[in-house]
């Protein structure tokens, strides 16, 4: 098998996972950048191999093969132009970035170069989801329930794009991958004190005729994760963050590999990457530029209380 050499841009929680598994699957990590002296240092410890920049004036690009994306929403088109200047093959966090302003644009940079591309929606890849997307029903009703995360960027909307961009955007793309594309939306948020929502009720209505509703929340102490569908005869339901089919005990159950899903998805898009093949990509920049118009489309609703067509 070829070995890769990886570089990282960010080295918090993601960039850390990314790391694990790229060298967890026999690649090398060789480069990461990061403006925080203490999450270099903290990298380095681990890998002590590893070379470690402030900035990315000196990236050493010309050692890459591939490239993981990691940084806070608000750098995330920057960090994509700089992989497609450098001709880098990348997974890039969740969301694309702040909105949807700007993506047509790299897109198709990204497809007149060909480049191999990958969007961390790590639920795709869950084998529950897989087992039910083409499950025939009547509608879908999704929550998901947390506490707000306490890095500095991720409520700072400036930053983040606010919780519904950073966080919520995991069900926006998971009704879409599972029911199809989105004709409609009606959002209405629950009052509070501060200048963006964290308590959000989505009102859906696919193209397809079915409708569905989700429940989002950021002001809970505890979480608590779930997806509905239901059908004719029942409802399957599939609960946690880890997305577990836990009804109908009718319902044939997938098999779990217990393997963490992050470095399933890292290593798709690696082997992606050996092979010139993206076909085990399950999301892309393409893909989730259509989550990302469905999330503007969400605030756009919150703003107008009117619902918005897409």
């Amino acid at each position: 098998m070829q070995t890769l050499n990886i570089g990282i841009l960010g080295c918090g929680r993601m960039g850390k996972i990314r790391a694990a598994s790229t060298q967890a699957s026999g690649h090398r990590v060789v480069a990461v950048s990061d403006t925080d002296a203490n999450r270099l240092r903290e990298i380095k410890e681990v890998y002590p191999d590893v070379h470690t920049y402030p900035s990315l004036e000196k990236f050493p690009t010309e050692k890459i093969d591939a490239l993981f994306i990691c940084s806070p929403p608000c750098h995330h088109l920057t960090h994509i132009e700089f992989a497609i200047e450098n001709n880098l093959p990348f997974l890039i966090e969740k969301p694309l970035s702040l909105n949807s302003d700007g993506l047509e644009n790299l897109l198709q940079k990204i497809n007149e170069k060909r480049l191999i591309n990958a969007v961390g929606y790590m639920n795709r890849y869950r084998a529950s989801i897989k087992h039910v997307k083409d499950v025939a029903c009547l509608g879908i009703s999704s929550y998901w329930i947390n506490k707000m995360y306490q890095v500095p960027w991720w409520a700072n909307q400036s930053e983040s794009g606010g919780p519904l961009n950073e966080q919520a955007t995991h069900l926006l793309d998971l009704n879409r991958y599972i029911m199809g594309e989105v004709r409609e939306v009606y959002a209405t948020g629950a009052d509070n004190e501060l200048s963006f929502a964290t308590s959000i009720s989505i009102a859906l209505k696919f193209k397809s005729g079915i409708v569905g509703n989700i429940l989002y929340s950021c002001d809970a102490s505890a979480k608590n994760i779930g997806l509905d569908l239901y059908t004719k005869e029942n409802k399957v339901s599939l609960t946690g963050w880890d997305f577990n089919l836990t009804s109908p005990d009718d319902l044939s159950l997938p098999m779990l590999s217990g393997q963490d899903i992050f470095d399933i998805e890292t290593r798709s898009f690696l082997n992606a990457v050996i092979n010139n093949d993206p076909s085990s990509i399950l999301c892309n920049v393409e893909e989730a530029k259509k989550t990302q118009e469905l999330v503007d489309a969400v605030n756009l609703s919150l703003k107008l209380n009117n619902p918005i067509p897409l």
